[in-house]
């Protein structure tokens, strides 16, 4: 399968918003405003252009972390899967929606500097409940459950694609 792969560099629009997926697993969503500035030759002065609008969404850690670490209004670079969507709008006009499924997000440090603290990643293959230990280790605890429950996000009853906004439950 083809995808269409991006890297784009804007500013955050507004904090990132948490949510979770039916089967309980984070995600965030973010609006990214991307201004184009060039310097025109003949007069020398700098020319603003449109401003483009993408919305993103990260998954798993990559949403935790995004959370923790991105604010409002700050320079950002994300690298991802792009995909537009058509809707219908409220006056029954055709819609049309710039969205990118991120893989990494950072702060645009051409902009400013930043400081980098890992984290602990979750071995996700050990997170089956009806795996034991092995002997000697401690029992593995719910992926992302102490984060999951920390910022006060609740799963869904089904399986699928469909989100959640935080402290509500799936219908």
């Amino acid at each position: 399968m083809l995808r269409t792969q991006v890297t784009i560099a804007g500013n955050l629009v507004g904090e990132p918003d948490m949510r979770a997926t039916k089967k309980g697993e984070p995600f965030a969503s973010m609006r990214i405003a991307v201004n184009a500035r060039k310097k025109d030759a003949e007069s020398g002065a700098w020319v603003n252009y449109a401003t483009s609008f993408y919305n993103v969404s990260a998954f798993n850690n990559l949403a935790i972390n995004a959370l923790n670490s991105l604010h409002k209004g700050e320079p950002v670079v994300v690298f991802g899967e792009l995909r537009v969507r058509e809707y219908t709008g409220q006056h029954g006009e055709t819609q049309r929606s710039i969205d990118i499924t991120a893989e990494h997000i950072g702060h645009d440090l051409s902009q400013g500097r930043a400081q980098f603290a890992r984290e602990a990643r979750p071995r996700l293959d050990r997170f089956a409940e009806d795996e034991p230990a092995a002997p000697g280790e401690e029992p593995t605890p719910e992926p992302y459950g102490d984060v999951v429950r920390e910022i006060g996000l609740t799963p869904g009853d089904a399986d699928g694609p469909e989100y959640v906004e935080v402290g509500q439950q799936a219908s």
